[in-house]
């Protein structure tokens, strides 16, 4: 099992960027990140997301968040944060699809992504605006419904520094629109809420 998240964080490593480096410093660095963001994999996995006997919807959300929660508040790199969002995308591409008995069940993988957005946000600064920017221009994601409410509160919380890649974002590609209206919240000091 161990191998199987090792291998899939490196393929998420590498399908984000974040192991490009020639230098051997940067090289043990990522390679620590694949291990803390495998190790974080495993335990999104283990997060309990059945309702229990007794315990109402609500209740069952507000575990689950905390427990993932609890796992990205100690994360403080937004390049390692990066690292976990596309490995959980990875889980989520891999794992086929949902039996109809679960499909009322929460998918921590996603909400942990949703999680991740808002992390980067508390964060702040260039180096978690180049990631939250980057991940609405990545075509690959789709930001659709409330996950693009998501990105899009993130990026106009994470404010200012966000404004050079979402205009160069507004002048290229099918997000420009999207990236525009967030620059426009930005420069008004507004937060995207719906």
């Amino acid at each position: 099992m161990r191998v199987i998240l090792v291998t899939t964080v490196c393929c998420a490593l590498a399908w984000c960027g974040c192991t490009d480096s020639a230098n051997s410093r940067q090289a043990a660095q990522d390679d620590e990140d694949a291990a803390a963001v495998a190790a974080l994999i495993s335990r999104i996995g283990e997060i309990d997301v059945r309702q229990r006997e007794g315990e109402t919807n609500a209740a069952r959300y507000d575990r689950m968040y905390r427990a993932i929660d609890g796992l990205t508040a100690s994360l403080k790199s937004p390049e390692t944060l990066k690292a976990l969002f596309y490995a959980c995308q990875e889980v989520c591409e891999n794992r086929g699809p949902t039996p109809q008995e679960r499909l009322d069940e929460p998918d921590p993988c996603w909400r942990t992504q949703q999680a991740i957005l808002f992390r980067l946000a508390d964060i702040g600064g260039e180096g978690s605006a180049e990631v939250l920017v980057a991940l609405l221009a990545d075509d690959r994601l789709s930001w659709d419904g409330e996950g693009g409410l998501n990105i899009g509160m993130a990026i106009t919380m994470c404010g200012k520094p966000c404004l050079p890649p979402l205009k160069a974002l507004a002048s290229n590609g099918d997000r420009g629109p999207f990236a525009k209206r967030l620059a426009e919240y930005i420069t008004a000091g507004k937060v995207m809420t719906r």
